[in-house]
């Protein structure tokens, strides 16, 4: 016995002793610091992300007491789905800024989770440690809402809809989902899928089915509808169960049988117009109904009273109902029935669906204006679909106004309009927002929101400010002229450059005007959409660039598109009180609710009878002079547009006509065989004389005389002194200094000289490329007019 306990006495002491060797792990990291707090203020757990609220972000901080080889934090919502994973592998500490916006959107209020995951290696345990953080927003103007209503607690889809109602008190952007409990999405309403909404009452039905067609299973879903804006995001949730306590409604009984629907699957009625019901009367009836239901709507297609037996019964719908069209979800086409006390319902479903539109691109041709200059922007908008269009302002989360209202515009072809911001001044925070609703069903439709950058312009005594610029129109099909206004408050040097596309380091298209020297006050230069070789411009972005130079410089940009221009129907355009229209200071060719406008009337205050030059412009003395003595005629529209380039043919005869020379020949004689040039038409006669006096070569060897193509400043210079030698016996010498940029040996040298003998170009330089506008032939003319007329 005794040995026995000395045998246990000496197998504790081995399992004692084998214990005090094991090595339990310890915790390989010390947590001395993690939190996800305020970027703003590091003491709140709390953040409001929003872009117009307090734009807060989420600080994370961690410190450990050594580098882990895996460090990870991960950002889940209430739910515990995954929203985000962030990488800090080999790092000890993490001092980060996370962004909450996922899938490009501000996050739902709630509470979220930042779990931290540490591990020293692949192979090592994970060490996980979480805290929770809240998304709050607090602005007045973010989403609210109210009367919110689930019509049942529980139904079955078999035999009845639900109904959800609301009101949202603030513009914005809203999403209506049925969600599971984990959070999954079963079901998205796409009348509700992110779209813009005003303040207004809303209702959804649905019918019980998910995303892919199929009915819910039976069990708990979450109603939710959450609204965004830039001031924050709110949300409605309410329980509901899907159970099976209605039992089945039939596609046929013993009143009726044999029903179909054509079209079978969907019926879009924008498309296909009706659909057709096939039924079979199986029994004389006393009573026979056909309606269409959904939800809380019942509309009554067809009302038989009594009817006969009969097979193939058809029934026609176009989907119309009491208030207009139905709305897209899943319709019940019920045949309610009784024969003496016996009643009866059979039905079949049709999906009703319309094609949302597609908005392409929605933009203003300036990042910003300003109201106090009484500056107007150009609003610019394309769509991929047909589709009625409205454009609101948005001011605080709230719809303001109204500047166009149901425009019924073409897809694929570009609207523009100028909107001069009237009653908003400098700081106020608006957007505009684009709906493009279906041209049937209104209730469907697609929304776009920009930001107007309301500004007051930055003023310097030091330059000379361009203020009041735009184009029109600013969008064209590059087969008319645009005009492009601007003021400048000092006198300067001017230059106006078209680029491509729709950023100002685009590359040069054309340069309308290179260091012009002009005078404070208004302008306007109307150009006929050529490229510098005298082409149509190609499809697309373009951008003007205005340059002013007056000690320092300053630049003006704006974007205008070429492409296919549509003619909004405004029949029913309501108040425009922030369109700008036609104030008679403008030149022709003007873009005003679409239409192009003539200048048929001048004012007292014009010169020379032309609607685009005022008496006290600097230009006013020459152009009356050319104008008087028939040199040059104005357009039918009483303009002159001074800023217009000038092509060849046209230079050719306001200079051969000026200087008195005749033309001779026939317009319909080419015999210098030029290969471009058209015979009968009215420039023919003056480029053969052109040609036959030397004064007009044509390109040589390639036999053409490329009429329609622009002329540089040089190349007008060489016509007017060719044409002069001619007529007068001018003499035209070379010189060895001229302008700082002609070199001696240049071809043109006698050119130059010969415009500085004559104090033509009082400058250094005479940027001999640029080219030249009508107005400023004429004004060379003028000057030179002790020898022309």
């Amino acid at each position: 016995m005794f040995k026995k306990f000395l045998a246990k006495l000496a197998l504790v002491a081995v399992i004692m002793t084998s214990v005090a060797n094991v090595s339990f792990a310890a915790d390989p990291f010390e947590v001395k610091e993690f939190k996800a707090v305020s970027s703003l203020d590091t003491a709140s757990t709390i953040i409001d992300p929003s872009p117009k609220g307090k734009n807060e972000d989420l600080l994370i901080k961690v410190l450990l007491d050594k580098s882990a080889g895996i460090l990870r934090v991960n950002i889940k919502n209430d739910k515990s789905r995954l929203l985000q994973t962030l990488s800090f592998d080999g790092k000890s500490e993490i001092n980060y800024i996370w962004n909450p916006i996922n899938d490009s959107q501000i996050l739902e209020p709630g509470i979220y989770t930042a779990e931290l995951l540490m591990r020293e290696n692949s192979s090592s345990t994970e060490i996980t440690k979480s805290i929770n953080f809240e998304v709050r927003y607090q602005d007045s103007s973010k989403p609210d809402f109210s009367n919110f209503l689930v019509s049942k607690n529980s139904f079955d889809p078999d035999t009845e809809d639900l109904t959800i109602k609301f009101r949202n008190n603030n513009s914005a952007n809203l999403v209506a989902e049925v969600r599971r409990e984990n959070g999954d999405v079963a079901k998205t309403f796409s009348q509700f899928s992110g779209q813009g909404f005003g303040t207004g009452d809303r209702e959804i039905v649905w019918d019980g089915r998910k995303n892919d067609g199929h009915k819910a299973e039976e069990g708990k879903y979450l109603i939710t509808v959450v609204g965004r804006n830039d001031y924050g995001s709110s949300k409605l949730v309410s329980q509901v169960t899907v159970d099976n306590s209605g039992g089945v409604v039939t596609t046929s009984n013993t009143h009726i049988s044999g029903i179909t629907i054509k079209p079978s699957g969907t019926f879009k009625p924008e498309n296909d117009e009706e659909i057709e019901i096939e039924f079979d009367v199986v029994t004389d009836l006393d009573e026979l109904v056909i309606n269409a239901k959904r939800g809380s709507v019942v509309y009554e297609i067809q009302n038989y009273g009594s009817i006969d037996k009969e097979n193939n019964v058809t029934e026609m719908w176009n989907g119309e109902i009491d208030d207009g069209y139905a709305l897209p979800g899943t319709w019940t086409i019920e045949f309610k029935s009784k024969k003496g006390t016996v009643s009866l319902t059979a039905s079949k479903t049709v999906e009703i669906e319309y094609d949302k539109p597609s908005i392409d691109e929605f933009l203003l041709s300036k990042n910003e204006f300003d109201t106090d200059l009484d500056e107007v922007n150009t609003v610019l908008f394309v769509l991929d679909d047909n589709a009625t269009v409205t454009i609101e302002i948005i001011e605080n989360g709230k719809v303001e106004d109204t500047i166009v209202e149901e425009w019924d515009v073409e897809r694929g072809k570009w609207y523009a309009f100028e909107w001069d911001g009237n009653g908003y001044d400098p700081g106020d925070d608006i957007d505009l927002r684009l709906k493009a609703a279906n041209l049937v069903n209104e209730d469907v439709f697609n929304t776009k929101t920009i930001n107007v950058n309301l500004r007051e312009d930055s003023t310097s005594s030091n330059r000379s400010n361009v203020t009041n610029d735009y184009i029109s129109p600013g969008a064209t099909d590059g087969y008319e002229d645009m005009t492009i206004f601007y003021t400048i408050d000092q006198d300067a040097d001017v230059s106006v450059t078209i680029l491509k596309g729709d950023r100002s380091s685009g590359s040069k298209i054309v340069q309308l005007m290179d260091g012009k020297s002009q005078s404070e006050g208004s302008h306007s230069i109307v150009w006929n959409g050529r490229d510098g070789s005298g082409n149509k411009l190609a499809n697309g972005f373009y951008t003007y660039k205005i340059e002013s130079k007056y000690k320092g410089t300053d630049t003006e940009y704006g974007i205008f598109v070429v492409g296919k221009v549509g003619e909004a129907d405004k029949t029913t355009t309501s108040s425009t009180k922030n369109v700008k229209k036609n104030d008679g200071k403008v030149n022709s060719n003007v873009i005003v609710d679409g239409q192009k406008i003539d200048r048929n009337t001048v004012s007292e205050d014009k010169c020379g009878g032309y609607a685009d030059i005022n008496e006290t412009d600097n230009s006013c003395d020459y152009i009356t002079w050319v104008t008087d003595n028939g040199i040059f005629k104005g357009y039918s529209d009483n303009t002159f547009r001074p800023y217009q380039t000038i092509n060849r043919v046209e230079a050719l005869k306001v200079i051969i006509e000026a200087v008195g020379l005749s033309s001779y020949g026939s317009n319909n004689e080419n015999p210098n065989g030029f290969k471009d040039i058209k015979l009968g038409q009215w420039y023919v006669n003056y480029i053969n004389t052109a040609k036959n006096l030397g004064i007009f070569n044509g390109d040589g060897n390639a036999k053409t005389a490329r009429p329609s193509d622009t002329v540089s400043r040089i190349e007008a210079l060489k016509l007017i002194f060719e044409t002069l030698r001619v007529k007068k016996g001018m003499q035209l010498n070379n010189c060895s200094q001229s302008y700082n940029d002609v070199a001696a040996g240049a071809w043109y040298n006698k050119y130059a000289c010969s415009a500085k003998t004559y104090q033509l170009y009082n400058t250094s330089i005479l940027q001999p490329e640029s080219l030249i506008t009508r107005g400023e032939v004429a004004e060379l003319l003028y000057e030179l007019r002790d020898f022309v007329k």
